[in-house]
């Protein structure tokens, strides 16, 4: 925030120069795009793993970009460039039964469909009856014996799920009726144990 406001003080201060005859058009354009290049790389290097995160970026950096390609559109100083429609994909509606999860693919595919649906329709299973959501998770090459979707280890602060391939490391989840919590919290509150399975229905 402090960032962004120190920017916009320096772009206020540059316009404010034009008008006074001590800058030129020429380098406050060259200005902008150096704050436009500044808000892309924190945008890059910034942790977007989950869509939240990622739309939450988006919206400061298109909410700045958007003001100005609308006076560069009105400048004439953009040429619209029309989309290869052989090239576009076509998205369906979210639906969340696509959020079922089958422990039997693999970890990694499982961590990225929680990341995707993060925060709808959330990816889920079942624990014991109940509806588990799992909000952050991380994938472990290592592989347990027994079958997928079971607890085969439990840390203090995550729980190991046997997947088609290798291990799913919960971090954050949710239980039936109870908020959203990091895994170490979950657990100073719930009995867990080895063994259990998760599964694709109650």
């Amino acid at each position: 925030e402090a960032a962004r406001k120190e920017k916009e003080t320096a772009l206020q201060e540059a316009a404010e120069a034009i008008e006074e005859g001590e800058m030129d058009p020429e380098d406050l354009e060259l200005l902008k795009k150096k704050h436009r290049a500044s808000e892309m790389k924190e945008l890059v290097e910034a942790d977007l793993r989950y869509l939240k995160a990622l739309f939450d970026k988006l919206a400061k950096a298109g909410a700045g970009l958007i003001v100005q390609t609308l006076s560069d559109l009105e400048q004439g100083k953009i040429t619209p460039v029309k989309q290869e429609d052989s090239k576009a994909n076509y998205a369906g509606m979210l639906d969340k039964k696509l959020g079922c999860i089958d422990f039997c693919n693999s970890a990694e595919s499982i961590e990225r469909l929680i990341r995707g649906l993060n925060p709808w329709p959330s990816a889920y299973t079942f624990l014991k009856g109940k509806t588990l959501k799992l909000w952050a998770a991380d994938v472990l090459d290592e592989e347990y014996e027994g079958i997928c979707g079971e607890i085969v280890e439990i840390g203090k602060d995550c729980i190991h799920v046997k997947t088609g391939t290798g291990t799913l490391l919960i971090r954050e989840l949710q239980l039936e009726g109870k908020k959203r919590m990091d895994t170490a919290t979950f657990l100073r509150g719930y009995q867990l144990e080895k063994g259990i399975v998760l599964n694709g229905s109650k």
